[in-house]
């Protein structure tokens, strides 16, 4: 039974050994050329930024100005994923936060808007300027 297919396989592995000797001989069009060596500082520098794009390292993420659960105003507090006008008001009627978790534990925010936001908050001990500016939050008088 075996030896009744053994002339279709051969003939198969002869048209697949073509098919793919055809295919890389083709293939020669599709070569970059390789990149020359820069002389100069600046050409360095160009062909380092270029070798970057290309491998894809990322480019430094610009810092984000966190917003101080504490003293953040409504419209700041506005600008927040999920963070609408109620949850802003019930933010600042809960305030001082010892911990940026507290909107959840005291039921402020449910925890999906909160896991939304955590990475953009703090909370916590006032700085001096925070206290200075809102005694009426932290107790102390200017």
């Amino acid at each position: 039974m075996s030896t009744r297919f053994l002339p279709l396989f051969a003939t198969l592995a002869a048209m697949l050994l073509s098919t793919g000797l055809a295919l890389a001989a083709d293939d020669s069009s599709g070569e970059q050329p390789k990149p020359t060596k820069p002389t100069t500082a600046q050409g360095k520098k160009a062909a380092t930024q270029h070798q970057n794009e290309i491998v894809g390292q990322p480019k430094k993420a610009a810092k984000i100005k966190l917003i101080s659960l504490n003293t953040a105003s409504t419209e700041e507090l506005k600008t927040l994923p999920g963070i609408g006008d109620d949850e802003a008001k019930r933010i600042i009627a809960g305030r001082p936060f010892g911990s940026k978790a507290w909107l959840v534990t005291k039921g402020i925010v449910s925890s999906g808007i909160y896991d939304g936001i955590r990475k953009l908050v703090v909370a916590g001990k006032p700085s001096k300027e925070d206290a200075a500016k809102n005694p009426q939050v932290f107790g102390k008088k200017p």
